[in-house]
């Protein structure tokens, strides 16, 4: 998306407040579904006394921590600071934005789940779209930072299931 895309997302926002809190209240509520997910999943191997809870806990840790380190090292701009707007989802900070850390760790939890329970997987799967378009349109993230967290999620989440 260039900076003209952005200036537009922002026009529309700020003309429609409903949409505008529509926007945060999808970006808190997909992202806070994941995390509350993910303990439950958590929970539920470790009350089966399944072994698998231990690497359902530290590999997640694992590459959560890699990207952390990642980003830093790549260190990519957000869109608000590379054409100098105020986005529409607030964050503070700057930098980090390649990839998407909410993108990633949605669709990586979403292949764990899908792997035991394929319904709510799916589920999981269609909240991080929408959560991924919420960054878009919000300006904290470019497209291509999503597309890259929704990968990398999926693609650890089943290196973690050959694990398994």
């Amino acid at each position: 998306m260039k900076k003209q895309d952005y200036e537009s997302l922002i026009q529309f926002f700020s003309r429609h407040p409903f949409c505008l809190s529509l926007l945060r209240t999808a970006n808190k509520g997909l992202s806070f579904s994941a995390f509350v997910l993910y303990p439950l999943l958590l929970g539920w191997k470790m009350a089966e006394k399944n072994k698998e809870a231990l690497a359902l806990f530290f590999c997640p840790a694992f590459f959560f921590t890699t990207m952390g380190i990642i980003r830093k090292l790549i260190g990519r701009k957000r869109p608000y600071e590379q054409f100098d707007f105020i986005p529409a989802i607030h964050r503070e900070g700057k930098g980090e934005s390649f990839p998407s850390r909410h993108v990633f760790s949605i669709f990586l939890i979403a292949t764990l789940w899908a792997h035991y329970l394929l319904p709510l997987g799916i589920f999981l799967y269609i909240c991080g779209v929408f959560l991924a378009l919420a960054r878009v349109l919000g300006g904290v993230h470019f497209p291509g930072d999503v597309f890259w967290g929704a990968i990398i999620g999926t693609v650890c989440g089943l290196l973690i299931l050959l694990l398994l």
